[in-house]
């Protein structure tokens, strides 16, 4: 926010405001009131009332004339004030009434400076004597009955009138010259003319035309009779008030004979308005009120002039600021549309019903305190009271549009929350308006973005998006197509829609909304989640079958969850009961523009009806995905689930079922629930310790049951997710598996070294023995090595590595061993040691061959292998790619690492290097060295280096291993690169 005060922090009301004494019966008042001291004590104190009266152009220049007319330094001697209904004639009147009446005039501010101005003698009191005539008064009681009558009464000279007024005859020149003599200058005011003359309509024709013509007489003969000091001040209404054109004609003679060049107009001008209204209204001006004006002013014209594109064209004119300071704190745009729109419907009464409907306003305001209220803007103007919505309908002629305000304004706009009703009680003040078209009058969004808006709201565009929701949603609101906006009493279409939404069922709707749960939700959650299947509102079966359950409202999905044996397969959305009932009421819209559209009289509306549908199925979707974006799924804890709302904020459309199965998919990764592969100590740990330490065995079609019914284990649907941590389990000797025809799956850390070495050279001897051939095929029909491969389809249980597995494995290889023993003795030829004998056997040795793929593997020994790559991950998965698919064995490894983590200035640097030992330890390394930098990569982006190096194998590398180590590490060839080195050997 600005850090900008509200303006009902900086000023106060007047008190009768305050109180909320002032009405619009109290702002209409009559100049016979105050005659017969039965107006509010403001109308009767001289002094107040001047000190608060704003002293217009019009006012100063009536005030000057009639001092210097009675203190006999010229002027006219007669003036004429015109204007309808609360222009400021019957104020004006008031002005000299008081100013003569007080006299002493020296305290007041405006008038010593008036009179200094105008160079008039500001010490001298004012000494005329006043006259004050309203026409109400007249005809009242048998004396006096005319306006000489009454005259004369005031003068204290009824004896000459008194004969005159029971005659209703008026006196000539002279008999009025005598009644006029008197000591001090006279200021006679004249009000309510026109209702003196509707009066002596009641007469019979004859008797009227006289009185009417005495009448006339009377104002010749008294403006001839005036002295040179005195002054006469007539009010004539114009053609707004509700006389027949008989008295306008008597007025209009009337106005001839005291001369048209002597009418002067009394409204109050545009740029005075605001003023009028700040002295009335307002009181005790702090010394800080120009400070306070600058400081707003200047926070919403810069907040305009950067944001000018979303406002009309006046606010970038270069006296902008100036008018917002000198309106302070009133905006100008409510006094352009009080003056230029509502003032011009006669009934009104300008000035006067601009101070009512601020009063009215200023004392909500007041009362209410808003912390957005730095201008009083449109739509402050409080429609929900009812005397400012009488004063803006009933009052004006425009009863009509209180429907409107009740339930377009401050009923549906309303419930849509703040800026919506600030948008639509600025749209109402813009249609009422006078006789213009709508159609090019009607505000456009710049305007209503203007009216509704201020520095709070720092993107003025969101109004831009409320405005297009009232069109939608308004009874009683109409536009051009070309971006105007307006309120009238004839509803549109929306109305149509809503009327016929009431009578579209609750089955009908729930049908739309499965329809889009099925074809939208269900079909992003099987794409997105894979193995998952979804379903709508079906009650979910423990059937141990993974799927994603949108469940119906009211349903308890922990209680769901926790009564299914194989709970760890489902997830449930649980639906917000409010949102969903949401989703339905817009769906019942939906289906009701479908309605209409299949009605002939509705063809003309088809388009608008095609555009209804799409923005309430836009709605349905947005609060549907609201509604099911509370998700269960199991979770280990006392209540074996947990229960999140996932992130998603919609946007109406179909898309947004995409970002609900991507954020669901991120929930369950994030937790551990959806996983692309489970590494071997997790699998031991966290399942194969319990369930083998109790059953020593385990089959694998029980694992995959167990799963599937614990909370704490990942979601695993396919058993292949299992095969490498398995086989790593195997190849480090942690369990044993047991094929399907038998045999046993024993890994490195079984058979051990030796072991290892005495089945390659068993292998490799194997043709030029009998009973070694023998032996290793009995062998090999009762044990399987992990590292030629498996597949989990040949597994029915995993075991326990027990000494009766070991026991008779070693009396395997030590038969073996025996037999290799044999086989080498037999043929006199020497082993891998012997080939790495000294210099003198060098031209004995195979010949090496350096290879950059594993596409280029040819049969021999690998002797050596060296990968680099920054990409951890994929050097992780190739050096496990070759270490399972090859069969390596023997030999050393080196494993080096470098990792930089963050940007900028900072940056954690880790170097790591061991030496592993044995080759089928190298992979678990970078393991280890994975997990100590795992905390320093969630610091930013990370880049790595590694180095593998491999050597002195000694594993004969077969073409089927080569070729299945080129197909699975073809995918690793643009992350890692390869330096591989093969002896050939001519032997093989």
């Amino acid at each position: 926010m600005t850090g900008l005060r509200s303006f009902h922090e900086v000023l106060r009301l007047a008190p009768d405001v305050e109180r909320g004494e002032l009405r619009f019966e109290d702002l209409g008042i009559e100049f016979s009131h105050v005659i017969r001291k039965v107006a509010p004590t403001y109308y009767l104190n001289s002094s107040d009332f001047l000190n608060r009266t704003y002293p217009t152009a019009f006012i100063k220049d009536l005030l000057a004339d009639a001092i210097r007319r009675t203190r006999g330094e010229g002027g006219e001697g007669v003036k004429i004030i015109a204007s309808g209904f609360g222009g400021g004639k019957t104020h004006a009147l008031l002005v000299l009434y008081h100013a003569f009446m007080l006299g002493d005039v020296s305290r007041i501010d405006w008038i010593s400076g008036l009179l200094r101005e105008r160079k008039i003698d500001p010490s001298s009191r004012l000494m005329a004597k006043v006259v004050a005539v309203d026409g109400k008064l007249l005809m009242h009681g048998e004396f006096p009955r005319t306006i000489w009558g009454e005259i004369g009464k005031q003068l204290g000279k009824r004896g000459l009138v008194e004969a005159f007024d029971s005659e209703f005859k008026s006196p000539s020149e002279s008999e009025l010259a005598e009644l006029l003599e008197d000591e001090a200058p006279l200021v006679i005011l004249i009000d309510e003319v026109g209702e003196h003359l509707r009066l002596i309509m009641g007469e019979e024709r004859e008797e009227r035309e006289r009185r009417f013509s005495q009448v006339a007489a009377f104002f010749r003969n008294l403006s001839a009779a005036l002295r040179r000091t005195d002054l006469l001040v007539v009010t004539l209404p114009d053609q707004s008030a509700p006389y027949d054109q008989e008295v306008f004609a008597q007025l209009g003679a009337i106005e001839n004979i005291l001369g048209r060049k002597n009418v002067e107009e009394a409204p109050v001008k545009k740029e005075e308005v605001p003023e009028v209204i700040k002295r009335r209204l307002f009181s005790d001006f702090p010394r800080d009120i120009k400070s306070a004006a600058h400081e707003a002013a200047t926070a919403f014209n810069n907040y305009y002039r950067s944001r000018a594109s979303h406002f009309p064209a006046k606010v970038l004119e270069p006296n902008y600021l100036d008018r917002l300071v000198e309106h302070y704190p009133i905006h100008p745009e409510l006094i352009d549309i009080l003056y230029d729109r509502i003032s011009t419907i006669p009934s009104f009464q300008k000035t006067r019903g601009m101070l009512a409907l601020m009063a009215r306003t200023l004392k909500s305001i007041y009362n209410e305190r808003p912390k957005d209220a730095q201008y009083l803007m449109p739509y402050h103007v409080p429609l929900n009271d009812e005397e400012v919505r009488s004063m803006l309908t009933q009052r004006i002629g425009r009863e009509g549009m209180a429907v409107v305000a009740e339930t377009d304004v401050e009923g549906k706009a309303r419930a849509r929350g703040r800026e919506a009703l600030a948008v639509a009680r600025s749209l109402f003040l813009y249609s009422i308006i006078g006789a213009q078209d709508m159609r090019t009058a009607a505000p456009t969004v710049q305007e209503l973005t203007l009216s509704s808006t201020t520095p709070e709201i720092t993107d003025p565009g969101v109004m831009e998006g409320y405005i297009r929701d009232l069109r939608d949603e308004l009874w009683y609101i109409k536009d051009d197509g070309a971006g105007r906006y307006w309120l009238s009493t004839e509803p549109n279409v929306n109305k149509m829609v809503d009327e016929e939404a009431k009578a579209v069922g609750s089955e009908e709707a729930e049908d739309l909304l499965r329809d889009r749960l099925e074809k939208g939700m269900c079909r992003a959650i099987r794409r997105k989640l894979g193995f998952f299947d979804c379903s709508v509102w079906e009650t979910p079966q423990d059937d141990g079958k993974f799927a994603v359950h949108a469940l119906r409202p009211g349903v308890d999905a922990g209680e769901v969850l926790r009564g299914m044996r194989y709970r760890n397969t489902k997830v449930l959305l649980a639906p917000d009961g409010s949102q969903f009932n949401a989703a339905a009421g817009s769906a019942r819209y939906a289906r009701a523009c479908e309605h209409l559209k299949g009605r002939s009289e509705f063809k003309e509306h088809a388009n608008r009806l095609d555009e209804l549908r799409e923005r309430h199925i836009g709605s349905m979707l947005a609060s549907l995905v609201k509604a099911y974006s509370v998700v269960y799924y199991p979770h280990p804890g006392p209540d074996g689930a947990r229960s999140v709302e996932l992130e998603v904020r919609p946007e109406g459309k179909e898309a947004d079922w995409d970002r609900v199965a991507d954020e669901l998919r991120r929930e369950l990764e994030r937790n551990g629930k959806l996983v692309d592969r489970i590494t071997s100590d997790y699998l031991r740990d966290a399942y194969l310790r319990g369930r083998l330490g109790a059953r020593h065995e385990l089959s694998l079609q029980d694992l995959l049951n167990d799963v599937r019914m614990d909370a704490d284990l990942p979601f695993i649907n396919d058993a292949s997710i299992l095969e490498e941590p398995l086989r790593e389990l195997v190849e480090e000797g942690k369990v044993v598996l047991l094929t399907v025809g038998g045999a046993y799956v024993v890994g490195r850390g079984v058979v051990g070294e030796e072991g290892m070495r005495v089945l390659n050279r068993a292998e490799a001897l194997s043709s030029s023995s009998e009973e070694l051939r023998k032996k290793l095929g009995e062998f090999r029909s009762k044990y399987t090595l992990i590292s030629q491969g498996i597949s989990l389809d040949n597994i029915s249980r995993i075991l326990e590595v027990g000494e009766e597995v070991v026991g008779d494995l070693r009396a395997y290889l030590e038969t073996l061993a025996g037999l290799v023993a044999a086989a080498d003795s037999a043929r006199g030829q020497r082993t891998v040691e012997v080939a790495r004998e000294g210099p003198g056997q060098a031209s004995a040795l195979p010949s090496e061959k350096m290879v950059s793929s594993p596409a280029d593997f040819t049969p021999g020994v690998l002797v050596s292998m060296r990968l680099e790559g920054r990409d951890f991950v994929n050097l992780i998965s190739a050096l496990s790619q070759l270490s399972a698919l090859l069969g390596l064995a023997g030999g050393s490894t080196e494993v080096s690492a470098r990792f930089e983590c963050g940007k900028g200035a900072v940056k954690i640097r880790v170097d790591a290097s061991a030496n592993a030992g044995a080759v089928e330890d190298a992979d678990k390394v970078l393991r280890d060295l994975k997990g100590a930098v795992e905390a320093l990569r969630k610091s930013g982006d990370c880049t790595v280096s590694a180095t593998v190096e491999v050597r002195d194998l000694n594993k004969p590398v077969d073409p089927a291993g080569a070729d299945r180590a080129r197909r699975s590490m073809d995918a690793l060839k643009d992350a890692v690169k390869f330096e591989l080195r093969v002896r050939q050997d001519g032997r093989r």
